[in-house]
Order: C-alpha cells, then sequence, then structure tokens
C-alpha cells in the first residue's frame, strides 16, 4: 500500500543526516514538500541535492534549534514561502555519555537546549498554523533511553532530555487534538549508525543480545514509522509513544 501525503509542507530538523535524512526521504517519495534544517550548511545543502535527485521537493534553511531567533525565523520563511506548515518532526539532538558526576552544568544546559528547549520552541511557534488549518502532525523523536534512564550510548542526563520530550508530547496531544492535530512520539532503540558501528565489539554484542530481534534497526525503519505516523492510516492516533525497538524495552 503506497502511503500519499502529497503537497503538505514538512520541516525535519536535524534533517542533514542520521536518522532525519531518512525521515525526509521517506516524507519527500511519499509527495510532501520537505524543509530540512540543520546546524550544518553542507551537509544540509547536500541532503537537498540528493532528495532532488531522486525527484522530491525539499529544501534547505538553516537554523540553530537551541535558538529563539533562528526558530522563529525558521517558522516566519516557512510561511512566507509555503504559506503553511503541516507536518513538523522534532529530530535534532545530541547525546551525552559518561557518569553523571562527570556531566557539567553547561554540558547539561546544552544538553537540554536542543534536545528539549528546541522541541517546545518549534511546536510553540508551529501550532498557530496548524490550528488556524484544522490539520497538524507533530513527531517527535525521542530515544527508549527517555524510558530506561540512559543505557547504550546515552547517559542518566540525555534520558532525562528524552523522557521529557515523552511527558511533552502527551501534553500536547491532549491540548492541539481538537484542532485535528496529532501529537506523537517515537523511540527508537537500537539504530545502525556511525556511533553504533564504531561501539567496542563486545559491547556491541552484548546490546544485540538484550533485542529481541538480535539486530540494530536501520535508520529508515524509524523513517517508515514517521510516515505512519503523518499519513492518514494514523489520523485516530494521538498521544502515544511509539517503540521502534526490536522488542528492547518490554513492561
Amino acid at each position: 500500500m503506497k502511503i500519499d501525503v502529497n503537497g503538505k509542507v514538512a520541516l525535519v530538523t536535524g534533517g542533514a543526516k542520521g536518522i532525519g535524512f531518512d525521515i525526509a526521504n521517506e516524507l519527500s517519495k511519499a509527495g510532501t514538500n520537505v524543509v530540512i534544517t540543520d546546524i550544518d550548511k553542507a551537509a544540509g545543502n547536500n541532503a537537498i541535492q540528493k532528495l532532488k535527485q531522486q525527484g522530491g521537493s525539499a529544501r534547505f534553511v538553516y537554523a540553530d534549534v537551541a535558538s529563539d531567533t533562528d526558530t522563529t525565523n525558521l517558522i516566519n520563511n516557512i510561511i512566507d514561502q509555503d504559506t503553511r506548515i503541516d507536518i513538523l518532526i522534532n529530530n535534532a539532538g545530541i547525546i551525552s555519555k559518561g557518569n553523571i558526576i562527570y556531566v557539567t552544568v553547561s554540558e547539561w544546559e546544552k544538553l537540554f537546549d536542543i534536545n528539549v528547549k528546541s522541541v517546545f520552541m518549534l511546536t510553540k511557534k508551529a501550532l498557530p498554523y496548524m490550528m488556524q488549518n484544522k490539520w497538524g502532525r507533530i513527531v517527535n523523536i525521542a530515544s527508549v533511553a527517555g524510558q530506561m534512564g540512559g543505557g547504550f550510548l546515552g547517559n542518566t542526563c540525555y534520558g532525562a532530555t528524552k523522557g521529557a520530550i515523552i511527558s511533552f508530547t502527551k501534553g500536547v496531544a491532549r491540548e492541539a487534538g481538537g484542532y485535528n492535530i496529532t501529537t506523537n512520539v517515537i523511540c527508537p532503540g537500537f539504530i545502525d549508525t556511525e556511533i553504533t558501528r564504531n561501539m567496542d565489539k563486545a559491547l556491541y554484542d552484548k546490546s544485540l543480545e538484550a533485542i529481541p530481534l538480535h539486530r540494530p534497526a536501520a535508520p529508515s525503519e524509524v523513517a517508515k514509522g514517521v510516515l505512519f505516523l503523518v499519513s492518514e492510516l494514523a489520523d485516530y492516533v494521538n498521544g502515544v509513544t511509539f517503540n521502534i525497538d526490536g522488542g528492547l524495552v518490554r513492561y
């Protein structure tokens, strides 16, 4: 079955590479006009070229998602050029490693600025336009670390940011649902990325043992979950924490 979100305007943060790029790619293939934002200009422009070569509609807008000014300018740019914003994918984030006793206050603040404050600001700024059009889809990318208190690559502080996103998603789902806006959160598990491929082999193997499917997820498998949540197949799915983790978290 082909999922069609033709003509919708979608913003994907952190969309230049990794899971974000795969999300932008899936949305583009489904007919969405995709706006990628990222702090890496070179990677962002390269991503756009790849999407256009495949026949997709995409453009890149630079923004630091932790900046109030940049996020305001980003939303204004989309409204000025596309007249609407239908889909918001809050994917941008950074990771933090190590025991909590070694994490500085500045590191904690940066982690929350990028992982949590950005989600708050962009959701707050995009919602009025979705409410005006009586339609919107918001998908926030958290992590199973938000349910487990860290683990694998992320530490306690990283897990705290992802737990905050899960809680925030449920609140927005309740507040915005009356406007035909759904808000859901995806919690990826162990994903096949450059970071995981460079892990210590013993830790890598141990991590896979904890996953019933005994393999990492491809970034595209997370992206397909996003596509489902923004499509008409998920019109009545709201406030859900959607794990894409191969069965890692079982409770």
